[in-house]
Order: structure tokens, then sequence, then C-alpha cells
């Protein structure tokens, strides 16, 4: 049987690609404790600055759930194997604060909706569509509540109980995705995005990401203060003082991460 989930490093860029077309990538239980340990593999790599999450050259970046495999290994499941899925295996999830980009290929429904969410960026094809489609078949989705965040109360809602799933286009004027490209090309552009943020120092990135997330509604004063004690360290870093000497030398800098 053909990996589950691939996963390859090019330079400071990990792309994991979820490798279950015939399935449209519906997430079974291997597929997510893979994922969880793919992106753990990825946290705790010094070298990895930057992780991609596509679905492939298949029609959907991910159809959520395995429905037909989670409901025939529930009636027989032994309690002993542990849970059906893991606890924590999404960047959110696993507090992974280097930026993380969703390139979505194609349908991204339920939880494979839900999957884009849990990346920091999103890159989709002028063909992919999103939608929170567990209401269709009367089962809940809690993890979905993350996404009011993203895109407001109105929007979530369109999302959810509008029983069709939204093309791209109106996915980026929502907030959900931040680039749209033509068919085939997320994966470049998403490449290119994290090209791009390889010019900036990899710590100060996680530090603002990590601000972002962890003072996201807290009161002023208190987020301040926080986000202040996270980007604390950054100051005394040899990449702290690359930076400024190659804005005066007119260069890109030489990010060492350390």
């Amino acid at each position: 049987m053909a990996d589950e989930l691939l996963y390859e490093k090019r330079g400071h860029v990990v792309i994991l690609t979820l490798n279950r077309p015939e399935r449209r990538n519906a997430m079974n239980r291997d597929l997510m404790h893979e994922l969880q340990k793919a992106w753990l593999r990825f946290k705790h790599d010094d070298d990895a600055w930057v992780g991609i999450l596509w679905g492939g050259e298949g029609p959907a970046f991910c159809a959520g759930m395995d429905l037909q495999e989670f409901s025939s290994t529930l009636q027989k499941r032994d309690e002993s194997e542990g849970p059906w899925w893991p606890d924590r295996w999404s960047p959110v999830d696993l507090e992974i604060f280097k930026p993380t980009i969703a390139a979505v290929n194609g349908q991204a429904a339920a939880g494979g909706c839900w999957l884009t969410t849990t990346c920091h960026l999103c890159v989709a094809a002028d063909t992919a569509s999103f939608g929170i489609t567990e209401p269709r078949w009367n089962i809940g989705g809690g993890d979905q509540i993350d996404i009011i965040r993203l895109i407001g109360l109105r929007h979530a809602i369109e999302l959810t109980v509008y029983p069709r799933l939204v093309p791209a286009q109106r996915a980026y004027e929502m907030g959900l995705v931040n680039w749209v490209v033509p068919k085939g090309q997320e994966l470049a552009k998403a490449l290119e995005v994290a090209d791009a943020i390889l010019e900036c120092g990899p710590a100060a990135v996680r530090a603002f990401i990590e601000s972002y997330y962890r003072c996201y509604g807290m009161e002023h004063f208190n987020a301040v203060k926080l986000a202040g004690h996270i980007q604390k360290d950054l100051g005394k870093m040899d990449d702290a003082k690359e930076g400024p000497r190659a804005f005066l030398e007119k260069r890109r800098p030489n990010f060492r991460n350390r």
C-alpha cells in the first residue's frame, strides 16, 4: 500500500502531501496519525522553517473524514488499540508557530475545510471549493469553531448552512483564502510564498505568529505584555545583528535561526 502521507524537504521548506486520491484524500485513522507524526517532525526540525500541506494532483484536497472506514472500524474496534484519531494532530493543536501554508488543489469539505484553517496561510486553485458540510449529514464538527476567528460569524454561518460548497473566489472574499491561482499552480504559488517568508528571520516570524494566536481576544494591555514576553529574546540572537547589517549593506540577510 502506498504511503498515505508524503514528506518531502526542499531546503528550509517541508511539503506534506495527502496521498489518498482514490478516496479523495478522506482522512482515515492511519492518515491522521501520520499527519501528527509529520507535523511533530517538522516542529522539532530546527532546519525546517516553513511547512506546506498539499492535496496532491487528485480531484480533492480533502473530503473530510473517511466515514466508510470510520463506521466499519468503529463496530469492531478493540479499545486497547487506543483512540481512532489522535488528540492533537494539526499545526494549531500542536502549537506550531512556524508558518504553514495550505495548498488547496480541489474540494475541501467538512474536516478538509477545517484542515485548511489549521494552516496559517492558504493558496487555492481557482477550481477549489470549500464548505463545512457536517450539518448536511446531521453530524457535529466542534473543531470548526476556530473558523469564526478567521472569517467572522456571518461568513462562518454561510459556509455552514448554505448547502453548497463555495468556490475559491468566494472563499477569498470571505478571508478564508489568501491567494487564488489557476488550477495546477497552487503548489508553485505556495513555494513562492514560502521563499518570500524565508527572507524574514525565522525566529521573528515564529514569535509574531505565536503572539497573534496567543493574544487574540485578550484585553489590550495584557496582550501587549504577553507579546513582549514572547518576543523578548529576539534581540539576543545572532540573527538580530545580521538583519540590520544586511539592511545597511543592501543585501538579503543570511539568517541562521540562532
